[in-house]
């Protein structure tokens, strides 16, 4: 066999496993994945706290938040999205309990959480925050 065909070969089966371990990573690992419709006005800002972690960033309509939780969690583990529109109004906080599969919310256009049936939150893995005075 000659090297390029070779090197092709490697390349290939190299990517069919980084593939591979993708689709099973996604598969397995606990993910949130938080979506902001693009007909949005206003720039939504955010904190995610992960077990401690916490990672801040903002949201044009149209995008997505997204993290991961642990795969083992512990009994004292928890994962807040807490969020905001950047021209100030009401703070919002949610408090997610991670599954085996992605858990999706999905934002309305003024910031809430769209609890309707067919918008695709995973409403079962959802709860508001303790500390939280405002209602999801």
């Amino acid at each position: 066999m000659s090297k390029p065909k070779k090197k092709f070969r490697l390349f290939f089966y190299a990517l069919l496993i980084l593939l591979f371990g993708n689709l099973i990573f996604k598969a397995i690992w606990p993910s949130v994945t938080v979506r902001y419709p693009a007909e949005g006005e206003r720039e939504i800002r955010y904190i995610w706290n992960v077990q401690d972690e916490i990672y801040k960033g903002g949201m044009k309509p149209g995008g997505v938040a997204y993290d991961v939780g642990h795969l083992f969690p512990g009994d004292d583990y928890f994962m807040e999205f807490n969020w905001w529109k950047d021209t100030g109004g009401r703070r919002h906080c949610v408090s997610i309990t991670p599954g085996w599969f992605e858990v999706h919310i999905q934002l309305d256009l003024n910031g809430e959480i769209d609890m309707h049936e067919s918008s695709g939150t995973t409403v079962a893995r959802l709860k508001a925050c303790e500390w939280d005075s405002a209602k999801m």
